[in-house]
């Protein structure tokens, strides 16, 4: 069931999880159901399957109807861009966000939209993006794994300057 297949993905078996979509996205031969399927994707992705991931998006993305299955298709698609190292695609991909969209799939779009970001050298856009996330996430835990999130791509990319623009904040600086 889906509930199943949730239960595994939450438990951190993305590879188990995705198999268990796939199963329950096949609707007969060639027919698919683009939710599942882009469930079954996402969960690919996470287990670091990308052929398999992107094979499942070859399949749900020409029936990607729903807002949610939209915000889901560009999360797995700018994820996979990331996962191959074509961040400036992925940044240019999740700007701007689609409307409408749950806070839980914008949490995950700005994720994605901030490590494009600094990875590309765009290290305002990245603190920014991840200050708008912050935002979105209703615990104080999320909150700071949020900002060690953001300091942990800023070690590993990071800025070639320090930024002195105007109408920067401090706490941005």
């Amino acid at each position: 069931t889906l509930a199943r297949a949730e239960a595994t993905a939450n438990a951190g078996r993305h590879l188990e999880a995705a198999a268990q979509y796939e199963r329950l996205a096949r609707r007969g031969f060639m027919n698919w159901d683009p939710p599942t399927a882009l469930l079954a994707a996402r969960e690919y992705l996470r287990g670091g399957a990308l052929t398999d991931a992107e094979r499942l998006l070859a399949k749900a993305r020409p029936r990607a109807r729903s807002a949610e299955d939209r915000s889901l298709l560009l999360e797995v698609e700018a994820g996979t861009a990331l996962a191959r190292g074509d961040t400036a695609r992925a940044a240019a991909m999740l700007r701007p966000l689609p409307s409408p969209i749950t806070p839980d799939a914008a949490a995950a779009l700005l994720d994605l939209r901030g490590q494009a970001e600094i990875a590309t050298a765009e290290a305002l856009a990245g603190v920014r993006t991840f200050e708008e996330r912050a935002g979105l996430l209703a615990s104080p835990e999320a909150r700071t794994a949020n900002d060690r999130r953001l300091f942990e791509l800023l070690r590993l990319h990071p800025p070639r300057t320090v930024v002195t623009l105007a109408g920067v904040s401090e706490q941005e600086r």
